[in-house]
């Protein structure tokens, strides 16, 4: 099983280096042209399921990256980390690299721990159907958390602030299904 795991195309809020977590917001230009650039790199691969976060910029991604020609699965597990009192703050004016360099079970900003998105990220995993091809459009630290499960990463090990992905950009994970 081949699963790529795409972070959603560039909205406003990057560009402006602010924390967006659940605010819901849209792609830009730059966000749009960027899912169509990714549409060619990934055209010639038939996906068995597309699934997306509930948030707008992961939906207009998935429709855009995949030219709609694939039913977008829509499931919550997929959200972005509540960052809580970060959320919309400028994230230069914050360590974001400390953010993850933390106990994974405690909270400081009143966001969501490491720990209870890994266990989304598993639970998600966990339910995921036997196909050849998975797409996964998500979110900068969400896709942490995914990678982390997908890749059997020991999370004490390492600071998940180095699995950056960039804006459309994806990682492809091979599983045994």
């Amino acid at each position: 099983m081949n699963i790529y795991i795409m972070r959603h195309g560039q909205t406003d809020w990057n560009i402006n280096h602010k924390v967006q977590g659940l605010t819901d917001i849209p792609l830009n230009s730059t966000g749009i042209a960027q899912a169509q650039e990714a549409f060619e790199k990934l055209k010639n691969i038939h996906f068995d399921y597309v699934y997306c976060s509930p948030l707008t910029r992961t939906k207009q991604t998935a429709a855009l990256v995949t030219g709609n020609k694939y039913p977008i699965i829509v499931d919550p597990l997929l959200i972005e980390r509540d960052f809580g009192d970060l959320e919309g703050v400028d994230f230069w004016v914050y360590d974001m690299s400390d953010f993850w360099d933390r106990p994974l079970d405690k909270s400081f900003n009143n966001e969501e721990t490491v720990m209870h998105m890994l266990y989304r990220a598993q639970k998600f995993v966990d339910k995921l159907p036997k196909a050849e091809n998975i797409l996964i459009v998500t979110h900068g630290a969400f896709y942490r958390a995914l990678r982390a499960v997908l890749t059997d990463v020991d999370v004490t090990k390492v600071n998940l602030y180095d699995f950056k992905l960039n804006n459309c950009e994806f990682f492809k994970v091979e599983r045994n299904s």
